[in-house]
C-alpha cells in the first residue's frame, strides 16, 4: 500500500469518532478516501461502506445503553429513504451552487441557536407523542433525506439538531436516534454502489475495521460525557461543513 492509503485508516478512526458523537464524519472521510487516489465513484462506495458499518457500530452501543428511541428511529429512518430519492431526483432539477448559497445562510443561523440556548441538549424535554410525534418525525425524514440525497454533508448533524430541538430528546438519545435513522438510507446507498462494483475492498474492509473502533470509542464517550461533549463538536463540525459549502460554492 503507499503512504497515502496507509494515511487513510487513521483518518476513517477520527472519522468514526466524530460522526458516532455529533454527525458529519462524511466531511472527513469522503476527501480521505480521495486522496488516496482511486477513482471518485469508487471513493464514494468505499466511503459508503466503511461509514455504514461504523455507524452500526455505533447504533449498537447506544441501543445497548438505552439511549435509541427505536419508534422514532424506524419512522424517521423509513421516510428519510423515501426523502433521499426525491433529494437525488431533485439534484437533476436544481443547480448545486443555489443550494449551496442557501446551506451558508442556514449553518450560522443553526450555530447561533445552539450557542445562544444554553440547555440545548442537556435535558429530554419530549412533549409531542402519538400521531403528532410520527407525523414530525416524517416530515423531518422527508427533509432531512431529501438534503442527504441531495446535498449529503452533514446530515447526521442536522438530524441530532431536529431531534433535540424539534422532538425534545437529550443530546445522547438525539445523536443514538440519529445514527439508527441515518443508518436506514446508508444501507440503501450502499446497496447501489455495491452492486455497480464501486466498492474498493482491498481498501474499504481494513478503513472500516478502524472506522468501526472510532465509532464504538465515540459513541461511550458520547454516552459518558453527553451534551457537554457534543454540542461543541456539533458546532465543530457545523463550521468545517460551513468551510467545505463556501469552498465549493465560490471556488
Amino acid at each position: 500500500m503507499s503512504m497515502s492509503e496507509l494515511l487513510l485508516f487513521p483518518m476513517i478512526f477520527l472519522a468514526g469518532l466524530v460522526d458516532s458523537i455529533a454527525g458529519g464524519g462524511g466531511l472527513i472521510s469522503l476527501p480521505s478516501y480521495y486522496a488516496s487516489g482511486i477513482a471518485a465513484h469508487t471513493a464514494l462506495g468505499s466511503n459508503k461502506f466503511s461509514s455504514s458499518l461504523s455507524t452500526l457500530a455505533a447504533s449498537i452501543q447506544y441501543i445497548k445503553n438505552g439511549r435509541v428511541n427505536v419508534p422514532i428511529a424506524i419512522v424517521s429512518g423509513v421516510f428519510s429513504i423515501i426523502g433521499a430519492a426525491i433529494g437525488a431526483r431533485l439534484s437533476l432539477l436544481v443547480s448545486g451552487k443555489a443550494i449551496g448559497l442557501l446551506m451558508i445562510v442556514l449553518i450560522p443561523i443553526i450555530a447561533i441557536f445552539s450557542i445562544f440556548k444554553k440547555d440545548f441538549g442537556e435535558v429530554s424535554r419530549q412533549r409531542i407523542f402519538g400521531f403528532p410525534l410520527y407525523a414530525l418525525c416524517a416530515v423531518l425524514g422527508l427533509a432531512l433525506g431529501a438534503y442527504d440525497g441531495f446535498f449529503g454533508p452533514g446530515t447526521g448533524t442536522f438530524w441530532i439538531i431536529a431531534l433535540s430541538s424539534a422532538v425534545g430528546l437529550d443530546a445522547v438519545q438525539a445523536s443514538g436516534t440519529a445514527k439508527l435513522a441515518n443508518l436506514a438510507s446508508n444501507i440503501g446507498a450502499l446497496a447501489t454502489f455495491a452492486l455497480s462494483g464501486r466498492i474498493n475492498y482491498t481498501l474499504a474492509v481494513p478503513a472500516a475495521l478502524f472506522g468501526i473502533a472510532g465509532g464504538i470509542i465515540g459513541s461511550r464517550l458520547a454516552i459518558k460525557r453527553g451534551a457537554k461533549l457534543i454540542r461543541p463538536m456539533m458546532l465543530g463540525v457545523m463550521a468545517l461543513l460551513l468551510a467545505k459549502i463556501a469552498v465549493d460554492t465560490f471556488a
